[in-house]
């Protein structure tokens, strides 16, 4: 049998979902198991069946497991079927049945883990339910599952997409995996996994970075861990930005004015010059309607940030307005972002720009011909709406840099 106990401690406030917990305390869950078969109830063919008795908070529980085990095949101290050559069971039945027993105890086990670590005070009512249910409604994959169509509410679409990913990548490195197996070990494991899996710097970092939010998420829930990022130091490639340049811009306009490109390069080709005069991200390209724009101006709430429900007003110049138009509903018509990027690879190509274009290059080069216009990075942050004024200083060390490299050409 194993019996584990908790002390109490000091906790943070919780949220508790079994009988009322007095706040700051933490609970005291006691639980031993021993598997037992029941010798009282054999059949006519000497057989009983094997059950979990178990002892919660001193409470006693039998649950049974389905198997009808012959009495000679049961070693009472090993508490485990054996194999006896004359019987009528085969090896591989016994190896069946005593996996089934290992299980269940680390089972129950687990559910006094998830109790503790949710501070939840165990009954018996309850601690029979849920041995009766999925094996993973306490394992921290599940919590994930339960946690994204909540964040669903707050969070862009393209968010949500890379939860689900992180979700997948966790499930298949890691499918039962439990809060008490957080810790530094793990996420070193997992971070190696992705390694393994051709994954780049940056792509690993973005999973560790939704990893650390569900941890701190079900933190805030009132499950008792730490956090393991708190001394786990995340690595991230700091990459060159690529933007176009006044000529590369022009050369683009000049080529959907030709009226030589099929219908859906003259499409994208549109509404991405019109982020190289905005500065708009795709997802938010995809959702302005004609009414957003009010008095020369574009004003709306960004889908990434729209939990913080602040609105960016964008000037539109006339270049911009030119390629608005007239009309209600949707300003563009788009397709999605991957299916746009392959068709702005093949329009830089036509352009004979030699630069790897995505839809996001477009806001890079609005940022930085602001720049070097002299616009102000108090104002490009509001334009961008950054919350943080460091991520705009960012193009403002990209500007100084190319500077450098212009001036190295003086030389020659």
């Amino acid at each position: 049998g194993l019996e584990t106990d908790r002390c109490e401690q000091n906790t943070p406030h919780c949220t508790p979902h079994g009988p009322m917990v007095t706040p700051h305390t933490f609970v005291m869950n006691t639980l031993t198991t021993v598997i037992i078969i029941r010798g009282d109830k054999k059949n006519k063919n000497e057989k009983a069946g094997l059950a979990l008795q178990a002892f919660v908070n001193k409470n006693k529980v039998v649950i049974s497991l389905g198997i009808m085990c012959p009495v000679i095949n049961w070693d009472r101290k090993l508490k485990r079927v054996i194999y006896t050559p004359k019987g009528e069971l085969k090896r591989e039945l016994v190896k069946q049945w005593n996996d089934i027993i290992i299980r269940t105890i680390d089972r129950a086990n687990d559910l006094r883990y998830h109790y503790d670590m949710t501070n939840i005070v165990m009954t018996p009512d309850m601690f029979r339910k849920d041995m009766r249910e999925d094996s993973r409604t306490h394992h921290f994959l599940s919590f994930i599952e339960k946690l994204i169509p909540n964040l669903a509410l707050r969070w862009s679409k393209g968010t949500i997409n890379n939860y689900n990913v992180t979700l997948r990548k966790l499930k298949e490195f890691a499918p039962e995996l439990r809060y008490g197996d957080l810790n530094e070990t793990f996420l070193i494991k997992f971070e190696h996994y992705l390694k393994g899996k051709g994954l780049g710097i940056n792509t690993i970092w973005k999973h560790h970075k939704d990893l650390r939010h569900f941890i701190n998420e079900a933190i805030k829930t009132g499950v008792r861990i730490t956090n393991p990022y708190e001394h786990y130091s995340l690595i991230k490639a700091k990459g060159k930005r690529a933007w176009l340049t006044n000529e590369e811009v022009i050369r683009l306009r000049d080529l959907m004015l030709s009226g030589k490109l099929h219908p859906s390069h003259d499409k994208v080709i549109k509404y991405f010059l019109f982020s190289c005069f905005t500065g708009l991200r795709m997802s938010d390209v995809q959702k302005i309607r004609f009414d957003d724009i009010i008095d020369g101006q574009l004003v709306f709430i960004p889908v990434k940030t729209k939990r913080y429900q602040k609105i960016v007003k964008v000037p539109l110049n006339e270049t911009a307005l030119w390629l608005v138009g007239s009309g209600t509903g949707n300003i563009f018509d788009t397709f999605a972002e991957q299916v746009t990027n392959r068709y702005l690879k093949e329009i830089a190509s036509i352009a004979g720009i030699k630069k790897s274009v995505s839809f996001h290059v477009s806001r890079h080069t609005f940022a930085m011909r602001f720049l070097e216009r002299g616009g102000k990075i108090e104002v490009l942050k509001e334009i961008l709406g950054h919350s943080d004024i460091g991520t705009t200083m960012e193009y403002v060390h990209e500007l100084n840099q190319e500077a450098k490299i212009q001036i190295m050409y003086l030389d020659n």
